[in-house]
């Protein structure tokens, strides 16, 4: 089984620990890859997370990224959508299993939510059904800490509103019904 090349072995590093994000040396605006098509990759983890947020949240931020959604994106059906997926939509995905081609991931790997409120939503889901569930590319240690994190987390912690503005500190924006990436 081949491992995500853009991420580090854990023992390389602290990624387990909800606070301490994967590139410790990331900038704060946290763009983490521009690809040959001119799409954008951003980190949804952010430093101030630590402070707010709890460490169930913090990790499952540690795993996912935004993206700009590509012609493969938008050629695809994804079941379940009313609207097609348009070119440079931003949308969510796991980093462990990017590197694979979209129709060799596993459920759940990739969302489009349609508003910044709904990032929370559809991270959550991205969570249980595939970083927790589903995907085999993501540490078996990282997982059982979501899990347990995910069993025994708290109901204090903050949710939409938090998500939604620090998608837009990332740059993303809603433009008519979809997320864009300034």
């Amino acid at each position: 089984m081949k491992k995500a090349p853009d991420l580090p072995d854990v023992a390389e590093t602290d990624s387990l620990n909800p606070l301490t994000p994967f590139d410790p040396i990331l900038p704060s605006n946290h763009i983490s890859n521009l690809y040959a098509d001119g799409s954008r990759t951003v980190l949804l983890f952010k430093d101030a997370d630590a402070s707010v947020l709890s460490d169930y949240q913090c990790l499952v931020r540690q795993q996912i990224e935004f993206f700009e959604a590509n012609q493969d994106d938008v050629t695809s059906s994804i079941r379940g959508r009313n609207k097609a997926i348009v070119l440079g939509q931003v949308g969510i995905r796991c980093r462990h299993c990017t590197h694979l081609p979209r129709q060799q991931r596993t459920m759940a790997a990739t969302y489009f939510p349609t508003k910044l409120e709904g990032i929370y939503q559809t991270s959550q889901n991205l969570a249980r059904k595939h970083l927790i569930g589903s995907c085999p590319f993501v540490p078996w240690d990282c997982k059982k800490r979501l899990t347990d994190l995910c069993e025994s987390k708290s109901a204090t912690g903050t949710g939409k509103l938090y998500w939604a503005e620090t998608a837009s500190t990332c740059g993303v924006y809603e433009d008519e019904s979809i997320l864009r990436l300034k």
